[in-house]
């Protein structure tokens, strides 16, 4: 199932950073839609590694894995989606400058 779409049309610089707590590498699919009418294309494929113990806070194990990928300054999609192949505890943190 696709993620809700975030609109990117307006900014120079666009980035997405993707992180998950599976034990299992998991891999997204970025999608956009170019014209603004509801027609998505594959961008990118990026798959991110199985999730890795990064710190111990008060007790208790935070588990999280990373990946940033950023967008050419000439990428000019009007929304962005991902899909993710499994169905993980995932964020995805678009960034638009």
């Amino acid at each position: 199932m696709p993620s809700d779409a975030g609109l990117a049309t307006g900014c120079d610089k666009q980035r997405v950073i993707l992180s998950h707590t599976s034990i299992a590498p998991v891999t997204f699919r970025m999608e956009a839609d170019f014209t603004g009418m509801g027609q998505w294309a594959a961008v990118t494929r990026r798959t991110v590694p199985p999730a890795k113990l990064l710190e111990q806070i008060v007790g208790t194990n935070c588990w999280n894995m990373l990946l940033k990928h950023c967008f050419p300054d000439s990428f000019g999609a009007y929304w962005l989606r991902l899909v993710a192949e499994k169905d993980p505890s995932a964020t995805a943190t678009f960034r638009f400058e």
